[in-house]
């Protein structure tokens, strides 16, 4: 199945038209700043205006789920500076919201993009910061994982795969295994 765009947006549309019709004018703003997310980036003023909606309506998770898709919007695009910033506001949002499990997510994906330029001190800080939290099995796999590609980077073959048996003994003391 291709992914159409255009089908797309027509539906996005098409969903922000009835909820304009019974007057849910943030909902259909969402919708439209949905569909502009689903692209490249282009005109930011839908985004900055919901984002700041979202803000002052006190409607943190949203504003935190938008500021994360439109990081991964500009990752998609090659804007890695833009990608980070927003990854770093989303985090501090969280962070104001008190949201552990939002933080923790961003906490993972700051990790990898740590890792992907090469910020391998700001990489083993955030590991050390994120191994406290009690993490999902699927974030303790990711983070395993990029402790281990962190330390076999740097020659410490045994210490990477002594961050990768953890995964299978972590996830038996969870019963998940």
């Amino acid at each position: 199945y291709a992914f159409n765009h255009e089908e797309a947006r027509r539906s996005f549309e098409e969903a922000a038209r009835l909820y304009e019709s019974i007057g849910a004018e943030l909902d259909a703003l969402h919708v439209r700043v949905s569909a502009e997310l689903t692209g490249p980036p282009g005109d930011q003023t839908r985004f900055e205006t919901m984002l700041a909606r979202a803000h002052a309506g006190g409607y943190r998770s949203m504003e935190i789920q938008l500021l994360r898709r439109s990081a991964f919007q500009h990752f998609a695009a090659g804007d890695l500076a833009m990608y980070r910033t927003r990854l770093e506001q989303a985090s501090a949002a969280a962070e104001a919201a008190g949201d552990a499990l939002g933080r923790r997510s961003l906490e993972l994906d700051l990790l990898g993009e740590d890792l992907l330029i090469g910020r391998f001190e700001q990489a083993r800080d955030r590991v050390r910061r994120v191994r406290h939290d009690r993490l999902a099995s699927d974030q303790s796999v990711w983070l395993d994982q990029f402790e281990a590609f962190m330390l076999a980077l740097h020659g410490d073959y045994a210490g990477a795969l002594a961050a990768l048996d953890q995964t299978p003994q972590r996830l038996e003391r969870q019963g998940l295994a």
